[in-house]
Parts: structure tokens; sequence; C-alpha cells
């Protein structure tokens, strides 16, 4: 018998740069394999480059108009976002679960999700919503520029962590990255098919909404 999706939890994937968008689309092809109702799920795309776009399956993406890739430059990044903030959140919220608990994956290292994620955090918790994160920590064996900007992406978190919800930090270290985004994904659909049916007790809706909150 197939899982079944907690059709009552509110959910809302967002993935930006190319490591983000390959863990929501693996999160999603998860739950596609669930049974259940899964209109109050949404998974979304978010980047920089439209070939990096293009090589994920996702029911939504949006492209960073203008921008042909940030090549590890967060400035470049940060600099389109700014120039189609406007249209970008209009066409963002409008793939957002209303009352969701949205979840934004990225890679630490990376030039476009490093540098937008934690901008659409801060505008996402200034509009209300729990924000929580799904970052990915760069492998040892990567150039000092992906370091780096892990360093300042650290740094700018730190700052939006008063009234964050949870933080799944993800680590490239410990396997091959392929196996650590289907590993996440195998987890994270595990939490959304809690359904109150467990020989040891149950969790209602509203303790996994406290857990997925909590920072």
């Amino acid at each position: 018998m197939n899982k079944k999706i907690n059709a009552g939890l509110k959910i809302t994937g967002i993935g930006c740069g190319q490591c983000g968008t390959q863990i929501i689309a693996e999160i999603e092809k998860a739950v596609n394999l669930l049974d259940g109702d899964k209109s109050n799920l949404s998974f979304i795309g978010i980047n920089t480059s439209t070939e990096d776009l293009s090589s994920v399956s996702l029911s939504h993406k949006i492209h960073i108009n203008n921008s042909k890739g940030a090549a590890c430059d967060r400035n470049k990044s940060t600099e389109a976002l700014a120039e189609g903030i406007d249209e970008i959140l209009e066409e963002l919220q409008s793939y957002i679960i209303e009352d969701s608990i949205i979840f934004i994956a990225f890679s630490y290292g990376g030039g476009t999700g490093s540098a937008i994620a934690p901008i659409l955090s801060g505008i996402l918790k200034e509009m209300g919503y729990t924000v929580g994160m799904i970052p990915v920590l760069p492998a040892d064996t990567e150039p000092l520029k992906v370091r780096d900007n892990a360093r300042l992406t650290f740094n700018e978190i730190e700052e939006l962590k008063p009234g964050m919800g949870s933080i799944f930090i993800l680590d490239n270290n410990a396997s091959d990255k392929i196996t650590v985004n289907k590993v996440f994904a195998s987890l994270f659909t595990g939490i959304l098919c809690i359904n109150n049916k467990s020989q040891d007790g149950n969790m209602d809706l509203a303790e996994i909404e406290a857990c997925l909150k909590c920072p």
C-alpha cells in the first residue's frame, strides 16, 4: 500500500538556483508517487539560468529576466532580482499555497541560490509567511569562491533566524549530490505522510506544523 499525503498539511517548496531546484524537483517527484489529495502542496523553481530551469521537472518555474546565469557571482543574481522583483513576487505569490509553510532550498555556495534565497526569505517573512530553509553545504573540495559564498550566505541567514521555521542543512561532504537529494526528498515526503496512525500514538496536524515551524 502506498503512503498517503496528509491533506491538511500545507507546504510550498521553492528551489533557488540549480541546487535548490534539483532538491525541490526531487521532492515533487517523490510526492507524485504518493496517494492522496495534493492540492495543498506547491513546488516552484527560480533561477537566473534558463538552461538550468529546463533541466528540471517542476510544476512551476520562474526565470529571473535579463539574466543568463550567475557563474558563482552573488552580485549578478542580487542585481537581476532587484530589477525584476515586483514581477517575480507577483508570479511567485500566484503559486504559493495560502497559509502554507514555505521551504526554500538552495546551495550555500552557489551564485544564484545563495544570493536570492536570503532576500526572498526576508521578504516572505515580512509578508507574514512562515519560512523554513533547506540549505546545502558545499563539499570541502569545491573552489574557494564557492566556500566564500557560503560564508557570506551563512551570515545573512543568521540575521534572519529569529522567527524562521525549521532549517534542514544538507552536506555535500556526506555523499554524492544526487544521493543526498534523494535521501532528503524521501525523508521530507515522509513528514508529509504523517496521518495520525501509529501504534505508538498520534501526532496531530498542529504538532506536525509546530515541528516544521520550530527554528
